[in-house]
Formats: C-alpha cells, sequence, structure tokens
C-alpha cells in the first residue's frame, strides 16, 4: 500500500454503514504515526441493494480522512455509471 500513489477503497453495505472491518482499519490508521499515505488519491467504491441514503455519511469520512492526511478524494461510485466514471479518472492516473 505504500508503494501505490492511488488507492480504491471498496465496502459492502452493512445495516447502513460500511463493513466492521473498513470502519475498524480507518479507527486504527488515523492514529498511524508514519502517515505512509500522504499526498496519495483515494477512490471508494460502495456495493448495496440501497446504499443511496449510506453513501453520504461514508463519502464524509472519506473526505475527512483524505483532509486529515493531504490525499485526494477521486470520488465514489455506487452504480455502474459512476463505476465506469470513477474508472476513466484512475485509467489517466496510470
Amino acid at each position: 500500500m505504500q508503494a501505490a500513489d492511488t488507492w480504491v477503497i471498496c465496502t459492502p453495505v452493512y445495516w447502513h454503514n460500511m463493513s466492521g472491518h473498513l470502519k475498524t482499519w480507518f479507527d486504527r490508521m488515523s492514529e498511524y504515526p508514519h502517515r505512509m499515505w500522504y499526498g496519495k488519491k483515494l477512490g471508494l467504491g460502495v456495493q448495496g441493494m440501497e446504499p443511496s441514503d449510506t453513501i453520504e455519511p461514508m463519502k464524509r469520512l472519506m473526505k475527512r480522512f483524505c483532509s486529515l492526511n493531504q490525499m485526494d478524494f477521486l470520488g465514489e461510485a455506487t452504480t455502474n455509471q459512476e463505476i465506469k466514471e470513477l474508472n476513466s479518472k484512475l485509467k489517466q492516473l496510470i
């Protein structure tokens, strides 16, 4: 992860939120002293039956994480069209 310039984090929707594993990851990485992710780019993929009411809190968390860690938030994708758009952004970075 340290060598990558861009991260794409994906999560299923579990009871109107991100998975517990991903939430735990954010909790632990927020206090990581070396900040190996400064300057990196981050994209978010969310999969679920109806993530529309859950995407805003997840997006807010991602944006806050990026802000605190000097990362560039590329956006989120929950539909096929959004996945194509985020994929296009990612391809431009390669």
